[in-house]
């Protein structure tokens, strides 16, 4: 979750500009919007399956279930 909130917040940052073509960047991808949300939550999602499947080994777990 971390490394999500913290890809999310990278975008809006970086063009903090009030110039008219970076605004509406930034707007897109403010905190408040249902972009920033949904951006949010699928990067949870993406970085949860990844970390359990680096982690998670099915068949140590067989042979401590075994045990």
């Amino acid at each position: 979750m971390i490394v999500a909130a913290s890809l999310m917040a990278f975008p809006p940052r970086s063009v903090s500009s009030q110039h008219e073509l970076v605004a509406p960047l930034a707007d897109f991808f403010s905190p408040s919007g249902w972009h920033y949300i949904f951006g949010e939550a699928v990067l949870i999602i993406v970085f949860t399956y990844f970390y359990t499947a680096v982690t998670f080994n099915p068949s140590i777990q067989a042979d401590n279930l075994k045990k």
